[in-house]
């Protein structure tokens, strides 16, 4: 990743600099290896109401546990808005994260998250997602990586 490669001064300069501008939206994932810390480390100190945090859990991940003690730094783990599966290839995946799925609307019932949904990467899970009226409150769809 370029962020990781600017090093946490720069990469906080780069944050503080859109923070400055009006951005208030800001994502990682437990697959973006060091950037969820990076992130921490940038956002600290700026008041947590005033912008929005997303992740999203891999794949590859098979323990279902609450995103807030997975690949969230310490200091936002109980302010997490949005929570995404990530990467999510198969028209199965809604069957096969279903722990996962099922962790995250316990996690959204306790107010430890805001929201969840799903990163699909492909027209294939898209055409899976559960209706927005179910569990889906969020859909990033990547197209690109489409298989």
């Amino acid at each position: 990743m370029i962020q990781r490669q600017l090093g946490q001064d720069d990469f906080t300069r780069l944050v503080r600099h859109a923070y400055d501008r009006g951005i208030r939206f800001f994502e990682t994932a437990d697959s973006y290896r060091g950037m969820p810390e990076m992130l921490a480390a940038a956002l600290k100190g700026i008041p947590r109401d005033t912008y929005r945090l997303m992740t999203k859990m891999g794949p590859r991940q098979p323990d279902p546990r609450p995103p807030s003690t997975t690949c969230v730094p310490p200091w936002v783990r109980s302010n997490i808005d949005i929570v995404l599966l990530h990467a999510l290839r198969t028209a199965e995946w809604a069957q096969e994260r279903e722990p996962t799925r099922d962790a995250l609307s316990a996690a959204k019932q306790k107010k430890i998250v805001l929201a969840h949904g799903a990163s699909v990467h492909g027209l294939v899970p898209l055409r899976t997602c559960p209706a927005p009226s179910g569990w889906m409150w969020s859909c990033c769809a990547s197209t690109t990586m489409a298989p």
